[in-house]
């Protein structure tokens, strides 16, 4: 039986290194050959739920853009494999496909891909990925942050990120106002969103000194992400296409018919400078 045991560890192992061989085999061809094609990196922040999944979408519709999302997501299945080196990893995913345009997701707020799988902080990581050649950096807002909030809750509830099909109902919630977590520590719904807008404006602050496209979700994504994806395309200088919106708002109702608590909601944001975000 220990025989048996060694030999499957063995056989483990040998599978492991042969694996890790392969992907740096294809890393190499891969990587030569890219890199003689590849004119511009791009790198959108963002914090979730800000209508970045339809950009990307669209973006990824580019002839001659590969869209790989938010990469980070798939780094720690990498790390036995392949590498612990963030930058690393992120060369390899930069490479794998030949493209003229490579462009990527990172949620850039605290307690996200930084803190969670890179170790480093935005000013480091932003620095590092400069040498790699990234020159183009687009910062997506969503400045309602009651909205923001109410997407996440129901993205928890019901597992549902993105839809390709209109919402018949409302998913109705109720917002617990004096029990919400925020970077692993309890607060109430105003303190949450006066924490949010100091690292948005931490965020911004940062990337200033770079090249970057601000947009904004509620004026460039909402309406119509086609002014969201004619901008981007101005400003990394491609050609405007006619790519498809193949995702639609998980949430295309009013406040008032999805929050349970609405009156209660109303009355702390009375007299704040948050009210505004009931009506919109």
């Amino acid at each position: 039986m220990n025989n048996i045991r060694k030999a499957l560890t063995n056989s483990i192992i040998s599978n492991k290194v042969l694996f890790t061989y392969f992907l740096l085999l294809r890393y190499y061809l891969n990587n030569t050959n890219s890199k003689k094609k590849r004119h511009k990196n791009i790198v959108m922040l963002h914090a979730g739920r800000t209508g970045s999944s339809v950009i990307a979408d669209m973006l990824s519709q580019h002839t001659n853009i590969k869209w790989n999302g938010e990469i980070y997501l798939d780094y720690p299945k990498y790390l036995t494999f392949f590498t612990s080196d963030p930058i690393q990893f992120l060369i390899y995913k930069m490479y794998q496909k030949h493209s003229k345009i490579y462009g990527f997701e990172l949620k850039a707020l605290k307690n996200q891909h930084l803190e969670m799988f890179i170790k480093l902080s935005l000013e480091e990581y932003l620095e590092e990925i400069t040498n790699l050649g990234y020159s183009y950096f687009i910062f997506l807002k969503r400045k309602n942050l009651l909205r923001r909030y109410i997407s996440i809750i129901q993205m928890l509830e019901t597992n549902v990120y993105h839809t390709t099909k209109n919402p018949v109902k409302p998913r109705i919630i109720t917002i617990n106002t004096k029990n919400i977590w925020i970077n692993n520590q309890k607060t109430d719904l105003i303190n949450y969103f006066k924490i949010l807008e100091k690292e948005y404006d931490d965020v911004q602050k940062i990337i200033k000194k770079y090249n970057f496209l601000y947009l904004s979700y509620e004026e460039d994504v909402l309406a119509n992400p086609s002014i969201a994806y004619k901008k981007i395309c101005k400003y990394i200088n491609v050609e405007i296409q006619n790519p498809k919106v193949n995702l639609k708002r998980t949430n295309p109702f009013s406040i008032k018919e999805v929050v349970a608590n609405y009156e209660e909601i109303e009355m702390e944001l009375r007299n704040t400078d948050y009210y505004w975000m009931l009506e919109s």
